[in-house]
């Protein structure tokens, strides 16, 4: 029970999630979804051109965890071309595509 002269909090509360809420929603539409590098979630995905290179692509994929890259791999058995659109239509800003000269340099 409160007393006559007892203070209530619920202003501060409020504030504070709105001072959390405002800033996210605009930073939300501003970018349209399409985060800076380093504020997305997934920031790279590396994409082997064929089943050949998964191997390596999965080699390369824990190079990028290991070095802090938030990366994830794209190995199913599907052309590069929709594995890119996808990637595309997914907002990830970095795409590594795997192939044969990327396998025997090995880089990308």
């Amino acid at each position: 029970m409160r007393r006559k002269n007892e203070k209530r909090n619920d202003v501060e509360i409020g504030y504070l999630s709105t001072q959390i809420k405002l800033p996210t929603t605009v930073l939300i539409e501003h970018c349209a979804g399409k985060f800076p590098l380093w504020l997305n979630p997934e920031q790279a995905t590396v994409l082997p051109i064929s089943d050949r290179y998964n191997d390596y692509a999965t080699e390369f994929h824990k190079y990028l965890l290991e070095i802090g890259i938030q990366a994830t791999i794209d190995d199913r058995n599907e052309k590069i071309g929709k594995k890119i659109r996808e990637a595309e239509l997914s907002k990830i800003p970095i795409m590594l595509i795997v192939g044969e000269k990327e396998m025997e340099s090995k880089g990308v």
